[in-house]
């Protein structure tokens, strides 16, 4: 993998013979959905849901489609599915098989149901959230990643707009009597619905916000204000994946700030095995020239 350099923050970190090596400590994760698995369902209001598995067990969702609950083991064309992934944590490294994404149409409403979730309730807190993703061509308004918030009344979100820029957000509460807002925001640099693979990360860190993608920052960080907080006023529900005409794996959120080599565990891309032994023979033939 290439690294990439624009005299902004990055934290891809490569060996000599292209690998990436970092580790990922999961001591503090809230919740990780892989959407790995389609089997599991429960029934709401004689509807059946498939349910968005969170690994950590904190906020499991329900998937919505069309104005009702939707299983996609009785898909409709052009509905909510389990697709093959081309990025995230790999089920086996060897093989480069990344398992399942779920790809979300823009149309009737699909979207991921979490619910009201105190977990990811973070007030002022640190908290990261963090993950892959791949979007067509913006045809409509803003959609969602995750939304966990209220503008002008707290929470957090990924949003995409329909120029096809990112933004990271923290919404706020007024700290002088209604006049002004506290709301934050970090908008990508460049457009991210081409179609492609891209890795976000959105970290709080001591009230202070940042954004990466694919390893580089955006923008400039940004304070929180008074009334800045990462947890929504009333009865706010989360959802993921709205309308965002594309695909998402491996997302995560976790309670602290993101570590570099945090990072580096959530972005490497494994090589597959042919590349890996292609190596591991460049370097052997390496060594044997120098005795």
């Amino acid at each position: 993998m290439q690294k990439r350099s624009n005299g902004k923050m990055s934290f891809l970190l490569t060996a000599a013979c292209g690998c990436v090596f970092a580790t990922q400590t999961q001591a503090a994760l809230i919740s990780s959905y892989s959407f790995d698995d389609s089997s599991q369902t429960k029934t709401i209001a004689s509807q059946v849901a498939t349910t968005i598995v969170d690994d950590q067990g904190a906020a499991s969702g329900d998937l919505r489609y069309n104005g009702a609950f939707y299983d996609v083991n009785n898909p409709v064309a052009g509905g909510p599915a389990f697709v093959a992934s081309g990025a995230g944590t790999p089920l086996d490294a060897l093989s480069g098989n990344h398992g399942s994404a779920l790809s979300m149409p823009s149309a009737n409403g699909g979207e991921v149901a979490l619910g009201k979730i105190g977990a990811h309730d973070f007030e002022k807190n640190d908290f990261s959230m963090a993950g892959w993703f791949k979007l067509n061509a913006r045809t409509g308004g803003t959609t969602f990643i995750y939304d966990n918030a209220v503008h002008n009344f707290g929470g957090q979100s990924i949003a995409v707009f329909g120029n096809g820029l990112l933004e990271f957000a923290v919404k706020g509460t007024s700290s002088d009597g209604g006049t002004t807002f506290d709301n934050i925001s970090i908008v990508s640099d460049s457009s991210v619905d081409d179609g492609q693979w891209h890795f976000f990360a959105a970290i709080i860190d001591d009230e202070v916000a940042t954004l990466s993608i694919d390893g580089v920052q955006q923008g400039s960080s940004v304070a929180y204000g008074l009334g800045t907080k990462a947890r929504p006023t009333g009865s706010k529900g989360t959802r993921m994946a709205v309308g965002i005409d594309g695909e998402l794996d491996t997302f995560k959120i976790y309670d602290h700030a993101l570590t570099a080599g945090e990072l580096n565990g959530l972005y490497k891309v494994p090589e597959p095995a042919s590349l890996m032994l292609l190596s591991a023979g460049t370097l052997l033939l390496s060594r044997r020239s120098k005795k």
